[in-house]
């Protein structure tokens, strides 16, 4: 198989480290694809703009992309292009870590998503949303803004099957599910449910559950059951309380024989960052095209948003005098009006209303704290330039 591979510079070394561990994966790199900053040759091998794709000699094509909002849009630029054949996309969280995407002869596919180029309806890379919206942690600049829930709000669990109904009949699949809050295990019942609920419709997407850890410990033995059955991975984030129950979080997914992220064992969570603005003055596309999270799009109440700032940040109204009108998204897609799942796609790659409020330029990090009182919107919000 002769492959070309979309990928950053950054990244190509370690894909060309992991074909050379598979001797038994009868597979070539021919070319990388040119798509963000013009990087060329790697180890001999030609670097081709993407609009040369189509009359390049290659089998298949391999995306390894760690942004999903990238993705989305490379996905879409393939489709524009009249781009044909088996389509694979190492899925994000997996780039981060630089996992191992092989299995014997074949992708992962575990890791990997094929993707049918001529099919009716889109692929859509990745879907979050919330069991929850408040947590046990409350740290402050949560990009989900869970410090300022005063108490628990939960997914309307009717109102999710249907919304996860309507997207399996307007998209042909999901590259990963990623079932989070908030903190996801403050609810374990409703956590399966949506679990189960995501299994039912999306059979062959992968599923994530997010947590912070702290009561990983405290589940119930059938919860981790319905864990492994659906094949769920479980991402723990590993901030510094977090650390120091890493052990018993350990024993329980190794007697439970759960899936998840080994980053848990080594990194930690030491800074967040803040990078919110009220005032709409900030170049929307160059944000859009930046951004890391403009593809984690977040399903809440029936309604599809294209990152979470843009679905969240209402939480805060109240601590600014506000009502949540005056800072909720005005342009989430209601799915379950939605016709066209690529319509609701390339409506989503787009700049949304909140782009134009993103001072990423002006993004101060902070050291990581726990929130035990108030929460200061402050520690949100960038001071944006009179």
């Amino acid at each position: 198989m002769r492959l070309a591979v979309i990928a950053h510079a950054m990244h190509r070394e370690w894909i060309l480290q992991v074909f050379s561990f598979h001797s038994e994966f009868c597979a070539k790199v021919v070319c990388f694809v040119d798509w963000i900053d013009g990087d060329k040759t790697t180890e001999s091998i030609p670097t081709i703009a993407l609009e040369d794709l189509g009359a390049y000699e290659y089998d298949s094509i391999l995306i390894a992309v760690p942004w999903p909002g990238r993705v989305n849009q490379l996905y879409l630029a393939l489709r524009d292009l009249q781009i044909t054949g088996d389509i694979y996309a190492i899925r994000p969280t997996m780039i981060e870590a630089k996992r191992d995407f092989i299995c014997g002869e074949i992708f992962d596919p575990f890791l990997v998503d094929k993707i049918a180029m001529d099919a009716p309806r889109p692929f859509m890379h990745l879907l979050e949303t919330h069991v929850c919206d408040d947590c046990n942690l409350n740290c402050k600049a949560c990009t989900h803004f869970a410090p300022f829930i005063p108490q628990r709000q939960k997914a309307d669990i009717d109102l999710f099957e249907k919304s996860m109904f309507k997207i399996s009949q307007i998209f042909s699949g999901i590259g990963l599910i990623s079932i989070l809050g908030g903190e996801a295990l403050l609810e374990p019942d409703l956590c399966v449910m949506m679990i189960r609920i995501s299994r039912k419709y999306f059979p062959n997407s992968g599923i994530m559950l997010t947590t912070n850890g702290l009561l990983v410990p405290a589940m119930k033995p059938e919860f981790w059951d319905n864990v492994r059955t659906n094949d769920v991975f479980v991402n723990v984030t590993p901030y510094p309380p977090t650390r120091k129950m890493v052990p018993a979080i350990l024993d329980v997914f190794h007697k439970y024989n759960v899936k998840y992220d080994p980053r848990i064992e080594t990194q930690e969570i030491q800074t967040f960052a803040k990078f919110m603005s009220l005032e709409p003055i900030y170049d929307a596309q160059r944000n859009n095209e930046m951004c890391a999270g403009a593809g984690c799009y977040q399903l809440r109440n029936g309604y599809l948003g294209k990152c979470p700032e843009s679905m969240y940040i209402d939480f805060m109204a109240e601590s600014l005098g506000k009502s949540p009108t005056d800072l909720r998204a005005k342009d989430a897609v209601n799915i379950l009006e939605a016709d066209s799942g690529m319509e609701v796609l390339r409506k989503l790659c787009a700049p949304c209303d909140m782009c134009r409020k993103c001072a990423k330029e002006l993004r101060k990090d902070i050291r990581w704290e726990r929130i035990d009182k108030i929460p200061d919107p402050r520690d949100w919000l960038i001071c944006s330039p009179q």
